[in-house]
């Protein structure tokens, strides 16, 4: 079972108080904090007042983040995944104190239609969603159906374009395609 590393991490925020991180090379990066009581403001690491600690474990390259909580004595209570920034993938697994699993919710369940494949269906069309647009799913309640929504945009011969598809989540058919205006982020 992972454990957090209290005395490295304290050693680290002692030297510098700023302290989020390493990066073990130039692809990955891992976060890490800790986790006040609520009952208190952040003025400082004081490990008296520390609820829990987190460590995020981030793959730029692949676009996937894996979080994992510590309770304050440095025992795994969750562990989370996710790609992009905010897009809930894998499975997602839950602790008590004694070490014990207590749930497990596989956030991939209602989409056969996985993730790489989304990927790679998008890197067809000319994009690469590790770096570039979104990547949405959600259960659709007009269509009645898990779907996933991607979209990017397209720079092609002094065109600029948002390019847009709705996918199925179990098959991967396409169910909607739409090109519009790409969106203005500076005027």
């Amino acid at each position: 079972m992972k454990h957090f590393d209290i005395a490295r991490y304290e050693q680290q925020i002692k030297a510098d108080p700023h302290y989020e991180g390493f990066a073990p090379d130039k692809d990955h990066y891992v976060w890490e904090h800790y986790r006040l009581d609520p009952d208190y403001l952040d003025e400082g690491y004081d490990k008296a007042l520390v609820a829990g600690y987190v460590q995020a474990n981030e793959d730029r390259k692949e676009a996937i983040k894996e979080v994992f909580q510590f309770d304050r004595e440095g025992r795994l209570q969750s562990t989370a995944t996710y790609f992009s920034t905010s897009l809930e993938i894998g499975i997602w697994r839950r602790w008590n104190e004694r070490g014990q699993l207590v749930t497990e919710t596989d956030k991939d369940k209602s989409y056969p239609f996985a993730l790489p494949q989304v990927l790679d269906f998008a890197r067809q069309k000319g994009a690469d969603l590790r770096t570039t647009g979104t990547v949405k799913r959600r259960y659709d309640s007009a269509l009645k159906q898990y779907v996933w929504l991607l979209s990017w945009v397209v720079d092609y011969k002094k065109e600029t374009y948002q390019q847009s598809y709705l996918l199925d989540g179990i098959s991967g058919k396409v169910l909607q395609q739409e090109r519009g205006p790409a969106p203005v982020l500076y005027q």
